[in-house]
Formats: C-alpha cells, sequence, structure tokens
C-alpha cells in the first residue's frame, strides 16, 4: 500500500517500498502515536534489547496492569529493533487495534503475508483457514533464514470464544533467527496461558517518582506551559497514588492543562477515578450536558473500533434524549430549520401540513412539555429526523481530542479510545447492562440505513456497515431482525444480503457472525452454560481426587 509521508514518520526507520499494505501502515502509525513524548523505562528496554541480541529464547512476554505503559514501551522496542537490526524482519502489530487483527485468522495472516513481501516469497501460498495458517505461521518461523522479529501487543485483546484464544499457535520453544516480544495484561486469561506454559516474562510496573516528575516536564515544556508548585504537587500526587502508571499522568496532565497560573488545584484523584471527573466534569451543564457526554461516550464504548465522526453524529441525532436535551438548552434561542420542517410534517399525523407560524408556536408550546416533545420526536422515522448541529460534536470532540485517537478502517477514519482504560470506564459508568441493547440498538438502525439506502434490501452501501450490522444486531439481542423467519427473513438469513457481504470480500466475517450469532441465542446459551458448568464440576472433582490421592 501506498501513503503519503508524514512529518512524524522519521520517528520509525522507513521499511522498504511495497512491504506494508493498509494493515501495516496503520500499526506503524499506532506506533508512532506512542513514540510521541516517550521518555524512560531505559531498564526495562534494555532488558529487551539484550532478549534481542543474545536469542536464548524466542518468546518473552512483556506483562503489566493496564495503564503501565506497555504499548508504549513496545514501540520503543520496535524503535531499537529497527536501528540495532536494519536487515532483520521486524513486524509489529497492536492487537485489537484494527479489524485485521481482532482475531487470529485475520492477525497471523496479516503477518504472514507482511513476513513473505519483508522476505521477497509468495504470498500465493500464505493460507486462508486458521488450523492451515497456524501451522503455516510456525513453519514460516522454524525455516526462517532471515533474522525475524516479531513484536505483538495485547494477546488478551483477542476474543475468549475465538480459535487462536488457546495462543497454541505462539511457539514458545526456541527458534533460531527468531525473537517473539509479546505484551499482555496481568490477569487476564491469556496471561494464565501463558504462564501455564512457563513462557519468560518480564514485568512491567508503574514509573518512579522522579521518572514522573521528568516526564511531566517533557510534556509541559513541549506544550509551552507550566504549573505552580501547589499544581505540580497535585498533578503528581495522583500520577504516585495511581501507582505510577503512565497513562494517568497523561490525564492529569491534560486536566492540569485547563488551570490557570492562579488557579487552587482541583483534587484529580486515582487511577480510574480520574477518568470519572474527568467525564463527569463533561458531562456538567455548563459544558456539554449529561444527555449529549453520556450518548457519546455509550456509542463509542459500543463500537467495535470506533465511529466515523458521521457515524456518531446519525447516532447522536436520531437518539430522543440527546436531541431532546438540546432541544430544551437552545429553544428559547434559535429551532433548526429541518426540525420545523419535520414539525410541520409530523405534528398533526394524517393532516395537512402546518405552516411554518404554526410548527414555531407548536414546538414553543414544549417548552414547559418535555414529555410531549420526547413523544413527537419519537413519532419522526429515523430517515427523516432533523440532524444535531455539528457544532455540539466538534465543541466536545474539541475537549475530548486528548482522549481519543483516529483508526483507518477500509479507508474510512474512525474515532475511538486512546486507551482501554478510557473505554472500560466509559463502559462500567454509561453502557451498563441495561443500557448497552439500547445504545446496540440505535448504532444498528444507522448502519442500516447506510447498508440498506435505498430500503429495498438491496444492499448498496459501504463495506463498513454491512459488516457491522450483524454484531450490533447480536449484541442488540434483535433476534427477528437478525434471523427472521421463512416470510421475512432476516440479515443473516437474506440471499441478497449474504451476497453483497460476498462480493464485499467478507465472507470469513460473514462465518463469524453465524457463529456469533448461534453462540448468543437464548436456547443455545443455555445449553452451553449447563455445560459449562458440568465442566467445572468434573474439575473441581477432578482436583479433589488428585489432592486426595
Amino acid at each position: 500500500g501506498e501513503r503519503e509521508e508524514r512529518e512524524d514518520d522519521q520517528l520509525l526507520p522507513p521499511d522498504p517500498e511495497g512491504v506494508l499494505d493498509s494493515e501495516g501502515y496503520a500499526h506503524r502509525d499506532i506506533a508512532i502515536g506512542h513514540l510521541k513524548g516517550f521518555h524512560g523505562r531505559e531498564t526495562t528496554l534494555g532488558t529487551l534489547r539484550d532478549f534481542l541480541r543474545t536469542q536464548d529464547v524466542s518468546l518473552l512476554i512483556l506483562q503489566g496492569e493496564g495503564g503501565t505503559g506497555k504499548s508504549a514501551v513496545l514501540s520503543k522496542s520496535l524503535q531499537q529493533a529497527k536501528t540495532d537490526f536494519p536487515d532483520s524482519a521486524v513486524v509489529h502489530r497492536f492487537i485489537g487495534a484494527t479489524p485485521r487483527s481482532s482475531d487470529t485468522r485475520s492477525l497471523l495472516r496479516g503477518i504472514c503475508l507482511e513476513l513473505c513481501r519483508r522476505n521477497e516469497t509468495a504470498v500465493e501460498d500464505v493460507p486462508e483457514e486458521y488450523k492451515e495458517l497456524s501451522r503455516y505461521f510456525q513453519e514460516l518461523l522454524a525455516g526462517a533464514q532471515t533474522r525475524t522479529i516479531l513484536l505483538l501487543d495485547g494477546l488478551d485483546q483477542l476474543p475468549e470464544g475465538d480459535q487462536g484464544s488457546n495462543l497454541a499457535w505462539l511457539p514458545t520453544g526456541p527458534l533460531e533467527n527468531v525473537s517473539i516480544v509479546a505484551s499482555v495484561r496481568s490477569g487476564t486469561g491469556a496471561s494464565e496461558k501463558l504462564g501455564a506454559r512457563r513462557a519468560k516474562t518480564l514485568e512491567l510496573r508503574g514509573m518512579t517518582a522522579n521518572e514522573g516528575e521528568e516526564l511531566l516536564g517533557i510534556w509541559l515544556e513541549g506544550a509551552g506551559r507550566t504549573l505552580r508548585p501547589e499544581q505540580m504537587r497535585e498533578v503528581l500526587r495522583s500520577f504516585e497514588g495511581s501507582e505510577g502508571r503512565p497513562l494517568y499522568l497523561r490525564i492529569a496532565f491534560e486536566e492540569a492543562g485547563r488551570w490557570r497560573s492562579w488557579d487552587p488545584p482541583l483534587a484529580l484523584g486515582f487511577g480510574k477515578q480520574i477518568i470519572r471527573n474527568l467525564y463527569d466534569r463533561l458531562g456538567q451543564p455548563d459544558r456539554h450536558g449529561t444527555a449529549l457526554v453520556s450518548a457519546a461516550l455509550s456509542y463509542l464504548a459500543a463500537s467495535r473500533h470506533g465511529l466515523s465522526e458521521d457515524e456518531l453524529l446519525d447516532a447522536l441525532s436520531g437518539d430522543p434524549q440527546v436531541y431532546g436535551a438540546f432541544f430544551r438548552r437552545s429553544c428559547r434561542y434559535h429551532l433548526p430549520h429541518d426540525l420545523v420542517e419535520c414539525a410541520r410534517k409530523y405534528l398533526e399525523a394524517g393532516n395537512p401540513q402546518l405552516d411554518e407560524a404554526e410548527a414555531l408556536r407548536r414546538l414553543a408550546e414544549f417548552r414547559d412539555n418535555p414529555s410531549g416533545f420526547d413523544e413527537f420526536f419519537a413519532g419522526i422515522p429515523l430517515r427523516e429526523r432533523p440532524d444535531l448541529p455539528t457544532v455540539l460534536l466538534a465543541r466536545l470532540r474539541a475537549d475530548l481530542d486528548p482522549y481519543l485517537t483516529i483508526r483507518s478502517s477500509e479507508g474510512v477514519p474512525l474515532l475511538d479510545f486512546y486507551h482501554r482504560e478510557l473505554r472500560e470506564v466509559a463502559s462500567d459508568e454509561y453502557l451498563h447492562e441495561k443500557n448497552a441493547a439500547y445504545y446496540h440498538g440505535a448504532l444498528a438502525r444507522c448502519f442500516r440505513e447506510r447498508a440498506d439506502p435505498d430500503e429495498d434490501k438491496t444492499w448498496k452501501g459501504g463495506g463498513r456497515s454491512l459488516r457491522e450490522l450483524p454484531y450490533h444486531l447480536i449484541e442488540a439481542e434483535e433476534w427477528d431482525e437478525l434471523i427472521g423467519d421463512d416470510a421475512a427473513p432476516g440479515v443473516l438469513t437474506d440471499l441478497r444480503y449474504i451476497g453483497a457481504r460476498s462480493e464485499a470480500g467478507q465472507v470469513y466475517d460473514l462465518t463469524k457472525d453465524y457463529t456469533a450469532a448461534l453462540d448468543a441465542l437464548p436456547e443455545f446459551r443455555e445449553e452451553r452454560e449447563y455445560l459449562a458448568r458440568r465442566d467445572e464440576t468434573m474439575r473441581r472433582y477432578n482436583a479433589a481426587l488428585k489432592e486426595y490421592a
């Protein structure tokens, strides 16, 4: 794949022309993002450097809690490896950061294709199916004639039900010419599996107070800012109370950036509470309001890999709670033209359209009747609902910008959380169980509108909308829409939809959708839960027998 050169490309040594496809460039951009403002970790980086040089074993696991900087350290190690071993095949992936790195089959195929291009061997030989890919991947490494280095961030990001979630494809024995560094979050299933295989492990802990202070000074200098001593103390107090995790230092730094020099420092909190305080501040009435902030964060948290700005704006515009809050804040000053047109058309259903003056008068009556406006808005067909003013999302986006990243999927730039911890807090605070189906259902309707713009089941929309629709229908448990019946086929039983997915090159993704649907159906779920309980009982029984013996 080709891509225009960027100013920050110099942070990583260039790759030979034609080696990287769009997936490779996406991961290169992620690494570059982590390298900006990187500081410290000399001891850990020295250990990684020694590992790559000595080749005593082939696999090293970098393990740490969330927010300790595993992705940034691996990015720095990537930079060092490309400099230290310029003639080597160095391949890196941030698992889960893109659709093609979010399941083992796609991940392995992408790595194998890149290794073939780097070694100038035939890419046509790379298989498609997981079992053959796993075997091919291990054979490719075992027969490596060129020094090969793999850097894999976030093994725990592979879904539990994925074919390769047991990590059997990852070699732990010695391999000549091959070194693999992989990161994993402590306490996860992936961490336990690797521990059982006795993989060599390097623990990444929080930064020291001195390292944190130095890093904060670098960021402040880069931003052209200073903090008063008491403000500096509060930021560092928050950092040290968060076990020295650099993620929380970054968030505290961004929050302190709002303070004026004469402002007393506000208590920032510790750990995930820093993120909760950030979200609460953005949701205050004098900022963006709870309805907009909670909905925007919920839609992003409900997405798989983020949303485009247009997708997010569509979801927010169609949300009665969000638009109702906007109406109540703005109705005394200005009413958007498209809202007035909707009032003319739908306030008197089945009757001739109202004239503009009457529509404005009727809308004005809703100032003191919020439930009446909500009922009116809910009666507007989704495709005809008025658009939320883009300036509202632009203002929120500006405040969220330090905590978001832009990733590309199928040529579409997507907004996503900068770090998993930010997503987890948003999910815990806003996307809890009773709300999850609502937001997934709303996104399903947005993607359906884009996938079938003519509403005739010809499915002329883009590949991304076709791909995302079943996922959100499954999460919303909208089985009639997903599966349907003989009289009214659902998405996954509509031959035209299946044909559109096939034409878009999404056959493997479609098979995963069928598997996910079967796993989620209530009748199959009960059987799986019974089998899981039986297996757990047998494991406890066997353990008791061994202990008795």
